[in-house]
């Protein structure tokens, strides 16, 4: 099965039971790290706004506006 099928499957399921396979999740997501060309990686879930290694933005309160 496809990583992007695998992680539409859990959506579905954790819409169905309120609990995100977190382990699909996170191999789906670091998939998208490894393949993709990025400059900054925007992400939530810590509850806090801080720059990591000039490269990865944790947002929280911050808002940012994309151009």
């Amino acid at each position: 099965m496809k990583m992007k099928e695998m992680l539409k499957n859990a959506i579905i399921d954790a819409l169905n039971s309120h609990k995100l396979d977190e382990v699909v999740l996170r191999r789906y997501l670091q998939q998208i790290a490894d393949e993709a060309e990025y400059n900054l990686w925007f992400f939530g879930h810590f509850h806090e706004d801080e720059v990591i290694e000039d490269v990865f933005i944790a947002m929280y309160d911050e808002i940012v506006v994309a151009n």
